[in-house]
Parts: structure tokens; sequence; C-alpha cells
């Protein structure tokens, strides 16, 4: 079964990371923008929960609070996992394959396939919030197959290739 040949999710970052969430500098430019959205879009749901129910209006600071919180949390989100895969864990069906049709329901685009079977995949979105950390990597190392990205969608990936087991055990068993 598939299960017992796919390892824990590991995390891949330093103790430091929880308290400086950053992973780079390249990331630090757009969460500032994202800081603004949040901030915006928080003071305009302000002004219109005053003219619909006439409840307090909140100060600009706490927009950029609740901005610097999303942030930290998507951020949370994004730091680096992986799993590894045994080579055989699958028969009937290229491992590749499965992790490509289960990475893409998850909203990933532009599987790029190079010339040592790994796959690295981009998250959709707007590019202007792109963040490289959000990527998959995949990739071939001896005999297993290691799958990195980020934290939240490692942990998800997982699951979904496990309960992807139950679903093909299930049926050998019929």
């Amino acid at each position: 079964m598939i299960q017992e040949k796919i390892s824990p999710a590991t995390r891949g970052h330093e103790v430091f990371r929880y308290f400086l969430p950053f992973q780079s500098i390249g990331q630090f430019f757009p969460a500032i923008v994202e800081i603004g959205l949040y901030a915006v879009g928080y003071f305009l749901m302000g002004k219109l929960f005053v003219a619909l129910f006439g409840v307090a209006d909140q100060p600009v600071e706490a927009g950029i609070y609740f901005g610097i919180v999303m942030v930290c949390f998507h951020l949370y989100m994004m730091l680096p996992a992986h799993f590894t895969i045994a080579e055989n864990a699958c028969e009937n069906e290229s491992i590749l394959a499965i992790l490509d049709r289960e990475i893409r329901k998850m909203g990933y685009e532009d599987a790029n396939f190079d010339e040592n079977g790994g796959m690295h995949c981009r998250k959709k979105g707007w590019k202007f919030l792109y963040w490289k950390e959000e990527d998959f990597q995949v990739e071939q190392q001896g005999a297993q197959i290691v799958v990195s990205g980020p934290l939240f969608s490692i942990d998800k990936l997982r699951k979904l290739l496990v309960k992807e087991s139950h679903k093909f055990s299930s049926t050998l068993a019929q």
C-alpha cells in the first residue's frame, strides 16, 4: 500500500522562522502590498458597517494590524516542508502522474518536467503577489521521490495521496 511508503511531512526551516517568517527579500515587498490590500479592505468594510449598522468607526491602525496578522498567517503556511515517497509506491499508475493530478487540483499550474524526471509547479494567481516559496518541487533522489513546498500545501497533498491510496487498495480488494 502506498500510505506506508509515504513519509510524514517534515519541516525544513530554522526555528527562528517562527519569529521572522520571511524567507526572502522577494517575499517582503509583495507582503507589504498584501498588508495594504488587507488594510484597505478592512477600512472599506468598516465604513460599510458604519453606514449599514451604525457601529463605531475603527481607526486606520486597526486595518494595518489586521493586515499584518493576516500576512503572518499566510507566511507561516508557506514555511518549507517536504515528504518522501518510495519509488515503487504505486503499481498501476506513475506516481508522478498522481502527483501532477493532485497538485493541479490544489490550484497549481505550469507543471514543468525536467530531464531528471522532476517537476516544478507554480501557484495560480496574481503575478504581483507571486511568491516563489509557494511553489512545489518534485525530485527523484535515488530510490525515492522527494516532494517539497509550503507546509500547509505539503500536508494537504500528503493527505490527498494517502486518501488516493485507500481508493486504490479498496479497488484491488474487490
